[in-house]
């Protein structure tokens, strides 16, 4: 029973992490890069820690500061409900914005082809100055036709406490989705149960 109810406890902490994540302040850490390049840049998606301990694949929206290797610092997390707190939250279309940088996000895993495109199109996003490529106009095309409507709910954006110009750049990253966190707290349940049936037949197999 103990086992149980220890399982059960694992499961509401892996809920409220997610959920707590949404309001807090975190440790970011860059650990590293993917290894494509486009026009000298450095492009998404790239891997990172959260708190020490949570590696994320995240990517930069972001293309008026830098960060390196091993580079760590404090950001704030919002969701895709409230952008206020976000480095261009208080920018016209705010919202729009990081919208279509989130529904781009999602096209790295399928079009693994287009990192450098991808990438400059969420730059472009925010600052119209950065360079572009006919490739990452056509992605800001797509994301203009198709960003309405998505489902927005496992975005956050991980934004630095420290907004100066040498401050490290935003980034945009994925919690678990829903199913996700479901099939976990089942499948913990269903392995309880198990362990519960087998501590009965021992219990009455020894009597």
């Amino acid at each position: 029973m103990k086992r149980f109810f220890g399982l059960l406890f694992l499961v509401s902490l892996c809920l409220g992490a997610a959920l707590k994540a949404q309001a807090e302040t975190i440790t970011l850490k860059y650990v590293s890069g993917n290894g494509a390049t486009q026009g000298g840049y450095q492009v998404g998606p790239a891997n990172g820690l959260v708190n020490g301990t949570n590696a994320i694949e995240m990517v930069c929206v972001d293309f008026a500061h830098n960060v390196h290797t091993g580079q760590q610092w404090t950001a704030t997390v919002s969701t895709l409900t409230d952008v206020s707190g976000a480095r261009w939250g208080s920018a016209p279309n705010a919202l729009q914005k990081y919208q279509k940088a989130a529904w781009l996000y999602d096209q790295f895993a399928t079009h693994t082809g287009s990192y450098g495109d991808i990438q400059f199109a969420i730059w472009n996003i925010f600052v119209p100055s950065a360079p572009d490529t006919a490739g990452s106009n056509y992605w800001l095309a797509q994301a203009q036709l198709h960003y309405a409507g998505y489902n927005y709910d496992k975005f956050l954006i991980y934004t630095p406490t420290n907004l100066s110009s040498n401050g490290p750049q935003e980034f945009i990253t994925t919690t678990p989705e829903p199913a996700t966190m479901l099939l976990l707290g089942t499948g913990l349940a269903g392995l309880a149960s198990r362990l519960r049936r087998r501590r009965r037949q021992n219990g009455s197999s020894g009597s």
